[in-house]
């Protein structure tokens, strides 16, 4: 008997999620989003060990969640 195993390395991933808005969570919510990003890591053969989300207006120059995505991708944790 001959017994093979596969080990498939994972990549480790962050995903940024983001609404402008309370009401637009129904419409573009970060349920459809993290879907999408989900989808597209399982394509590449990436595990997502990160969620960051904020709920801000495009227009604000500080979105927190990204900011602290910036910090963990600096610092290699993702």
């Amino acid at each position: 008997i001959l017994l093979s195993r596969a080990f498939v390395l994972m990549t480790r991933a962050a995903t940024y999620l983001r609404v402008s808005s309370r009401p637009q969570e129904s419409k573009y919510g970060f349920e459809i989003q993290l879907e999408t990003a989900q989808t597209y890591a399982q394509k590449i053969s990436a595990d997502i060990a990160t969620v960051y989300r904020d709920v801000i207006t495009g227009k604000s120059a500080t979105r927190h969640d990204l900011e602290r995505l910036k910090a963990d991708a600096n610092k290699y944790d993702i």
